[in-house]
């Protein structure tokens, strides 16, 4: 038994990492890191974001597949784990954009006018940002200092 045990975590081991969901993870992050192109320096995880020549067509790709789409409401509940504002990735504008937020990004990043998607805030409140929008953070966006 303890032989047959070594095997199965020996092949295990030995997958490419990506073939199974991990668990805690998204659609989209299972998606991106089982895609061919996900790789050094093609397109790769930098911290909590996704950098390279590739991610564009990866990600989108990968939204696609998962059926992210910007949401049409203006309101939602906040989780009881979100504690503060966050932005939510939901496309890359253009191919020639190199970094981004893998999905979410705290409150207080600047959000580039070639990422689409929204803020969720504290407040309940839900802001859409489409492509070309004016650079501002959630924190400023959700507190009403300015907008998209």
């Amino acid at each position: 038994m303890r032989r047959y045990c070594w095997i199965l975590f020996w092949m295990w081991a030995c997958l490419p990492h990506g073939v199974w969901a991990q668990e805690g993870e998204s659609c989209v992050e299972s998606c991106v890191r089982s895609h061919s192109l996900f790789r050094f320096p093609g397109c790769s995880q930098m911290g909590p974001e996704l950098a390279g020549p590739d991610c564009y067509e990866v990600y989108n790709s990968c939204l696609q597949d998962c059926g992210v789409v910007l949401r049409e409401v203006s309101e939602y509940a906040p989780s009881p784990n979100q504690v503060e504002d966050q932005w939510k990735q939901a496309q890359v504008c253009r191919s020639t954009v190199q970094r981004f937020p893998f999905e979410t990004a705290s409150g207080a990043v600047r959000i580039d006018s070639q990422w689409s998607g929204y803020c969720e805030c504290l407040n309940g409140r839900l802001l859409l940002a489409p492509c070309g929008h004016r650079r501002t953070s959630c924190n400023q966006a959700c507190s009403g200092k300015k907008s998209f």
